[in-house]
């Protein structure tokens, strides 16, 4: 047995993730627990696969009124997520006075702008 076969048996061996359909309500007991330590609802399941999550869907089937997704698509949801910038890494782009952002929000912006520059902060 040579290193590498040796170290797939060890206790960190990475186990191989499950193409079995599982429906949403079995499913939600393989997502992290929030912090407040309860797990998520079946519906959450839904709204990821239904409207997705920072631009990501939840793969799924439906078979009549149950809809199941599986570990492996599970994983793939999260890793998609983990590799797209969240909003507050994407880079700055200034206030656009082209939008149709209330006036006084554009205003506040302008103002926060210009004292972020006074600080030396170029936004």
């Amino acid at each position: 047995m040579n290193r590498r076969e040796r170290s797939l048996d060890g206790p960190n061996r990475r186990r191989e993730l499950s193409d079995d359909l599982l429906p949403f309500s079995k499913a939600r007991h393989l997502v992290p627990r929030s912090a407040n330590g309860k797990t998520k609802s079946p519906s959450t399941l839904w709204r990821w696969a239904k409207k997705g999550f920072n631009g990501k869907k939840l793969k799924y089937e439906q078979v009549g009124r149950v809809a199941y997704t599986t570990e492996r698509w599970l994983h793939e949801f999260w890793w998609e997520l983990a590799s797209t910038p969240t909003e507050l890494e994407a880079p700055y782009q200034g206030c656009d006075d082209s939008s149709d952002t209330n006036p006084i929000d554009k205003d506040l912006a302008r103002k926060a702008e210009q004292e972020l520059r006074d600080l030396g902060m170029n936004p």
